[in-house]
């Protein structure tokens, strides 16, 4: 096995931090033929929905307009009905632009989230240049867009193909039927037609959105020294860290052990636990455990006890209890309360203090 190439090559997911330096690029997953089959979809249903007041106020306008004599000298009236031709416009055409711009927006933050480079918004001199511009003209990214356009086609030449041989089929219904009943018939097939090629486009473009998604996700993935370095920048040298915490962890035992002469007893087991108890009657309401240890710090706990004269006692059950259970600093559990009272009337007796 090549050990080499095993260590470069990318294989741990993208980290919380590159993926916002990414977002911070501009590298997110986003299809514009997602965003217009969704524009596509939306404005055909906007047309729809506002289709019967942009005819009223459209038809007002005709009736205006089939109406108007050009007889007044100062040209008002003319620059009337220009204007109220702009105001019936405005009317009709911009809720359908405003919804369709709404979509859009919505369609882009929903794909990539609020996302707002003005980087990209600069010129880059590399696509203007015709040799990376050759390489994208044979790219996978090129190939993709050459399938895309060709299913589209195919298709929009399907779909109209279908359509011709329903208005064909359909054409001696519409000529025994009045001018209206058939240019209804025929808006009703066109619509039809056009939510039909909106469907595949919105297809097209949720494939092209996943392509781009997975795309994304394997061009973050990180070797497993480009995550070593990651970590090492955000949270410091792993080996710095370590001495960091050896070192706070002598300092602990530092102070643990320099307490032990403030203990009342030291319960033994007798040479692998170790554990110094401390009680203040009115100040504490439990005792108190100033230190603990197994094995060679043990030892050192009774030498200490020793030295500084703690009554050091030999109870292997309730030392092992008291180290399995306890931590330094911390009361006793309640479940040795009467175990630990027994040790410290016994050391108190012994040194002529009143239980």
């Amino acid at each position: 096995m090549d050990l080499q190439r095993f260590a470069e090559e990318r294989r741990f997911p993208a980290t919380p931090r590159r993926r916002r330096e990414a977002r911070r690029r501009g590298s997110v997953a986003r299809s514009a033929d997602l965003s217009a089959a969704v524009v596509w979809l939306s404005g055909i249903a906007l047309v729809q929905l506002s289709a019967g007041r942009a005819a009223e106020t459209l038809g007002a306008f005709a009736v205006r307009a089939w109406s108007w004599r050009p007889d007044a000298a100062d040209g008002s009236s003319l620059l009337a009905l220009l204007g109220a031709g702009a105001e019936a416009g405005r009317a009709a055409v911009v809720p359908i632009l405003a919804g369709a711009a709404a979509v859009a927006l919505a369609a882009g933050v929903a794909q990539t989230g609020p996302a707002f480079v003005p980087g990209q918004l600069l010129p880059q001199w590399s696509r203007v240049n015709p040799l990376a511009g050759l390489g994208r003209l044979f790219s996978g990214r090129t190939l993709l867009e050459l399938v895309k356009t060709l299913v589209k086609l195919a298709a929009l030449g399907a779909l109209a193909y279908g359509g011709v041989v329903r208005a064909v089929r359909e054409m001696p219904v519409w000529l025994e039927s009045g001018v209206g009943q058939a240019a209804e018939s025929a808006l009703r097939l066109s619509l039809s037609l056009l939510w039909e090629f909106g469907l595949v486009l919105l297809l097209v473009g949720a494939a092209d959105w996943a392509y781009q998604r997975a795309v994304l996700e394997r061009n973050l993935r990180m070797t497993r020294e480009e995550l070593r370095e990651e970590l090492r920048e955000s949270e410091g040298d792993p080996e710095l860290r370590a001495r960091i915490r050896r070192r706070q962890r002598e300092i602990a035992r530092r102070r643990m052990l320099a307490d032990v002469r403030l203990a009342d007893v030291v319960v033994t087991n007798p040479t692998h636990y170790a554990v110094a108890l401390r009680y203040r009657p009115g100040l504490e309401d439990a005792p108190v455990v100033l230190a603990r240890g197994k094995g060679h710090l043990a030892l050192r706990i009774r030498e200490l006890a020793y030295r500084h004269g703690v009554t050091v006692m030999e109870d292997p059950p309730l030392a092992q209890a008291l180290y399995a259970g306890t931590k330094v600093g911390q009361p006793i559990p309640i479940a040795l309360y009467q175990a630990v009272a027994r040790v410290l009337a016994y050391v108190w007796r012994l040194k002529g203090r009143v239980a």
